[in-house]
Order: structure tokens, then C-alpha cells, then sequence
């Protein structure tokens, strides 16, 4: 009896131990998926916060470009807001060099009309004053019937014009001789700054055919 009460004792104790460690395996494989786990959250979590810094940083990036080309297209407006409240204008060094290119054409005849305005009296000083010293010869408006303004200085009356921007004119009868000088001018002024415009055409009668015409108008808006 006692041989078989060792024995079941053996039996039960070596299935307790079986028991134990199959709960053992158990245990570390659970405590193994738990820590296993854990490091994938943790690696989960890294990954999350390296995307947001990097998410943050272009968000950053962007947000700084947006507002450097805001900022450009700011001072890119007031610059024009400036140019367009500025009278239009030549500097010294540009009236010089318009003067020397147009001394060739020493004694071409020239009428002015001009835009009843300040800012357009002042650009027709610069103009005359340029081409009178490259030894052209100003002549008064002639246009039967037109309104002449008093320029004062002891410079010939000027037609009063209403157009926008500045012209060069020429009549059809002169294109051969006055075409190019016509073209010539206005390029000049253009590249200045001062947008003219050459125009060659059939002018009315007794209307300063003889000279060429220079139109200082309005200042474009």
C-alpha cells in the first residue's frame, strides 16, 4: 500500500511540475507577446512623432515659403503703387544719351501739343530741352483753330492734346525723311521708360505737316 501511495504521489507531483511548466510557457510566452507588443507600440510611437516632425516641419517649410512670396508680391505692389504715382520723367544721363543720338537730325523741325496737366508740362520741358540742345528747331502749332497753350521761356505756343501717353508723328508726305526719325525717337523714349509710340500717316490740312509732331499726353492710369 505504501508502494502505491509513493507512487501516486510521484505521479501527482510530476504532473504538478508538468502543470507548471506548461503554465510557465505560458506565462513567458504571454509575458513575450505582451513585451512584444509593447516595443511594436513603442516603435509605433516613434514612427507617429519622426512622421509629425516631419509633417511639422514641411507644414513649417511651406508656410514660410507662402509668406516670403507674399511679402514679394507686397512689395512688388507698392513699387507699381510708386511707379504709378510717380511722374513720368528723364533722368540726366538718359537726356544726354537722347540728345547725342538725335544731334545726326541737327535742324528737323518739331511741334509740340500737350496734355493740360503739370506732370505732362514737366515731361514736355525734358523733351524739348533734350532735342532743342541736339539742335532741333521748334516751331509753333499750327492746326487751324486748335486750343494753344502758353508754354513761357520764350519757347512757341503749344497744341493742347487729349490723349493718353506720348507720340511721335510724322506726315505721310514725309516718311521717307521723317519715318525713321520719327521711329528713332520713340524707341529712345520707350527704352527710357517713357512708352512712345512712332505713327507715320495723313495728317489734316495746314497742320504742321512740314514738322514733326510730338503729342505728350496724359499719363497712362
Amino acid at each position: 500500500m505504501l508502494g502505491l501511495s509513493l507512487h501516486g504521489w510521484e505521479n501527482t507531483m510530476v504532473a504538478s511540475l508538468a502543470l507548471a511548466a506548461v503554465f510557465a510557457a505560458i506565462v513567458g510566452i504571454c509575458t513575450y507577446c505582451v513585451v512584444q507588443l509593447q516595443r511594436e507600440e513603442i516603435q509605433a510611437s516613434k514612427d507617429d512623432f519622426e512622421k509629425y516632425k516631419i509633417d511639422a516641419g514641411k507644414a513649417v517649410s511651406d508656410a514660410n515659403a507662402r509668406a516670403a512670396e507674399a511679402s514679394q508680391k507686397a512689395a512688388e505692389a507698392q513699387l507699381a503703387l510708386e511707379k504709378f504715382k510717380a511722374p513720368r520723367m528723364l533722368t540726366l544721363e538718359q537726356q544726354a544719351k537722347i540728345t547725342e543720338e538725335m544731334e545726326p537730325f541737327a535742324g528737323t523741325p518739331i511741334v509740340f501739343g500737350v496734355f493740360q496737366d503739370p506732370e505732362a508740362f514737366a515731361l514736355l520741358d525734358q523733351v524739348s530741352r533734350m532735342l532743342t540742345l541736339a539742335g532741333w528747331i521748334e516751331q509753333e502749332w499750327k492746326s487751324g483753330g486748335d486750343i494753344v497753350l502758353t508754354r513761357g521761356g520764350g519757347h512757341p505756343i503749344a497744341g493742347f492734346t487729349v490723349v493718353t501717353g506720348v507720340y511721335v508723328q510724322a506726315d505721310a508726305s514725309h516718311a521717307a525723311d521723317f519715318g525713321p526719325i520719327v521711329a528713332k525717337l520713340a524707341q529712345m523714349l520707350s527704352e527710357a521708360g517713357i512708352g512712345a509710340k512712332a505713327e507715320v500717316g495723313r495728317m489734316g490740312a495746314n497742320t504742321n505737316n512740314d514738322a514733326i509732331k510730338i503729342l505728350i499726353g496724359q499719363k497712362p492710369r
